[in-house]
């Protein structure tokens, strides 16, 4: 497991499961309904299918929120 991941029993998280399945693509369901269920203010990710949920921000966004300057990387 990284380092700063947690395991969340999916018996927090079934009603946002129930809530949230068919409006988001299957593989993104669970990360999206644990946001939502923990009540986590952001959900840091390049992918778009988040793009509708209000907590979804890019890396970009998320640095500038916290008062730093992103700098322009390659991968």
């Amino acid at each position: 497991m990284a380092a700063g991941s947690t395991v969340i029993p999916q018996s927090l998280v079934i009603t946002e499961l129930r809530r949230w399945k068919g409006k988001i693509k299957e593989k993104d369901l669970e990360n999206l309904a644990a946001a939502k269920a923990l009540g986590i203010k952001h959900l840091v990710s390049l992918d778009r299918h988040y793009d509708d949920f209000p907590e979804h921000v890019s890396p970009r966004q998320f640095v500038a929120s916290i008062g730093l300057k992103p700098s322009e990387t390659e991968y």
